[in-house]
């Protein structure tokens, strides 16, 4: 009877970390697919510098369209770090689920081995 209770237990823990597993893969996924969006934008300033650093210096002026620019690629920079940020965090806790996962079904092969062992006795 405790062996089933315990038995019952880990099966729910399993069930509930697979999902959590699951739901932290996605959310993975999602961030690297928000960084991948990011790199036209990000390709787009660093054209936009060199083309600038291309003119001759009294050409190379501060106007809004710079201004929007500098505006634009600040944006940018903060959201590629902070998505990176949220992606290496969910990795970090994926990898620890994935290591609870691992332990709660090696646990499980012990307890049931002990109780073949037990009724065997």
């Amino acid at each position: 009877r405790d062996y089933q209770a315990v038995r019952t237990r880990l099966m729910s823990s399993l069930q509930e970390t697979e999902e959590q597993i699951a739901r932290a893969k996605t959310e993975v996924s999602h961030a690297s697919g928000e960084i991948r969006a990011l790199k036209d934008p990000m390709d787009m300033v660093a054209v936009f510098h060199l083309d600038r650093q291309g003119r001759a210096p009294r050409e190379n002026i501060q106007d809004p369209v710079t201004s929007q620019m500098h505006a634009h690629e600040l944006f940018v920079l903060r959201s590629n770090h902070h998505l990176r940020r949220q992606r290496d965090g969910n990795l970090a806790s994926l990898q620890e689920l994935q290591r609870r996962h691992a332990q709660m079904l090696d646990d499980l092969k012990d307890k049931t081995a002990a109780h073949r062992i037990d009724v065997a006795c």
